[in-house]
């Protein structure tokens, strides 16, 4: 043990693959290793973790972590499955699920709580920040976009080089690969990626939030199915008629939404055009990064089970989740564009909007 643990202080914690990392955690806490205890399910102080190791599980340092169970408005305590929980023990578990790709029985033997209280713990956390905060990915209706904000963002792109002086961000689409489902499978095959799939729309603004995300629908539907079905369009030329947003050629123009301009015949200014816009644009690419970087379990495509497992809602959260990580820590993009994100306090300003009825999933 003395040797793992001098091994472990000589490298730097963000180099260990992330099994040799479980390794070291589980011998680290011989306890939770033995039978007996397991059994017993001895479960992990969360308040004394290492700060370097609680960093990698959750993707957040301990106290901002604390301040962020605060600021959602997570109840201090809540019951499942027999199990009662503190909101930072619910919300470490819903990090540490969303951020390995393990399966909950493999998980408890680190925790120390059962496969069920697992489950239904991080359900009941992810319920709670969809019900109450998803509308901070509802573009225009999270209260955010304002004129000044939207100006910000079109002075910050077109100091990039980029040739618009109005444009606010950048609309795109990603596919996420699921489990074969066993209904709708014709339904959500994509035929060009080979693959069941769900399909999500975002926009990435230069301070590196993801401002609006629509979905999932089925893997199969193309990109102008999914803009014309989240009307983004109409609350654009309702709130903002005089900015746009910029996306691939897929969806065309629209008063307030420019593509590139088509391939055939360009002459040397579209050309140029294209070029430069492509290379502010980059950044979406960099936004749908920052999700799959921070939470792989949304990469391990059998654990995204369409009738198993709260999949759009795991989607949703990590977005949300990513965007309160970027408040506190900045990312590439708000780099890149020399924007600071908001505050992490800024960004929770208008509190929770319940859209849905929460769901308790107590015994």
């Amino acid at each position: 043990m003395n040797d793992l643990d001098d091994a472990y202080h000589d490298i730097s914690l963000d180099s260990l693959d992330d099994d040799l990392l479980f390794i070291y955690l589980i011998s680290k806490y011989p306890s939770l290793t033995q039978a007996d205890q397991r059994r017993r399910y001895n479960k992990i102080d969360v308040h004394s973790i290492h700060e370097r190791e609680f960093r990698h599980l959750t993707r957040f340092d301990y106290t901002d972590l604390c301040q962020l169970a605060c600021l959602l408005q997570i109840p201090e305590t809540f019951t499942v499955s027999r199990h009662r929980f503190s909101r930072i023990e619910g919300l470490f578990i819903l990090c540490v699920r969303l951020a390995f790709p393990y399966r909950t029985e493999t998980l408890s033997i680190f925790l120390g709580w059962s496969p069920t209280a697992i489950s239904r713990a991080s359900n009941y956390i992810l319920l709670h920040i969809q019900a109450n905060w998803q509308y901070l990915l509802h573009d225009f209706n999270s209260g955010h976009l304002t004129e000044e904000r939207l100006t910000l963002y079109a002075q910050a792109i077109s100091n990039k080089g980029a040739p618009l002086d109005k444009c606010w961000g950048f609309l795109d689409c990603t596919i996420r690969a699921i489990s074969r489902p066993i209904q709708w499978q014709r339904e959500l095959y994509n035929g060009h990626h080979r693959e069941h799939s769900l399909k999500y729309a975002a926009v990435k603004c230069p301070d590196g939030l993801i401002r609006h995300l629509y979905g999932p629908i089925p893997g199969r539907r193309n990109d102008n199915h999914l803009l014309k079905q989240s009307q983004l369009l109409e609350r654009c030329l309702e709130y903002a008629p005089e900015f746009y947003l910029y996306g691939d050629s897929a969806y065309g123009k629209y008063q307030v939404l420019l593509s590139p301009w088509s391939r055939i015949e360009l002459s040397e200014a579209q050309f140029e055009f294209n070029l430069q816009m492509s290379r502010v644009r980059e950044c979406v690419e960099w936004g749908f990064e920052d999700i799959l970087r921070l939470w792989t379990s949304l990469t391990f495509t059998r654990s995204q089970k369409l009738f198993g497992t709260l999949v759009g809602a795991q989607f949703k959260v990590a977005t949300l989740l990513t965007n309160l990580h970027i408040c506190l820590y900045g990312c590439q993009t708000s780099r890149y564009f020399n924007l600071n994100p908001q505050s992490l306090e800024d960004y929770l300003k208008f509190g929770p909007k319940p859209t849905f009825q929460d769901l308790t999933l107590s015994e």
